[in-house]
């Protein structure tokens, strides 16, 4: 599935992997059609998310919030978040510092550990 900002799939392992694809500012308008494309792939199971997010971005005013709260984080059992520059990192730590999310969140470098992680948080 994609988005203007990302490209959604499942894995076979039941991980949902969101990838950003846009490098331009994200809005409140991107999260919630972000959501409802993993939403439509989670079909009513709580699955575990990882987010490529190695892509340098920006978010507009509300978007971490929402990203947090229950709608996003409904059918999510846990996120990890790939990040691969300096930029990203300091994206995913401002989203971790800001947002307390009520789910498992973990930022990675490498993408093996991260889904070693979120497996067990598949159906959580």
């Amino acid at each position: 599935i994609s988005t203007r900002t990302s490209r959604y799939t499942l894995r076979p392992d039941g991980i949902v992997v969101q990838t950003i694809v846009a490098g331009d500012t994200h809005t409140v308008a991107d999260a919630k059609e972000n959501v409802a494309a993993f939403r439509r792939l989670a079909a009513g199971v709580k699955r575990p998310c990882l987010v490529d997010m190695r892509r340098s971005y920006s978010t507009d005013r509300g978007v971490r919030e929402y990203y947090a709260g229950p709608e996003a984080t409904e059918f999510c059992g846990g996120f990890a978040l790939l990040v691969g520059s300096a930029a990203t990192r300091m994206i995913g730590n401002l989203f971790l510092a800001m947002n307390r999310s009520p789910l498992p969140v973990r930022m990675f470098t490498d993408e093996a550990p991260a889904v070693e992680w979120l497996l067990r948080f598949r159906g959580a």
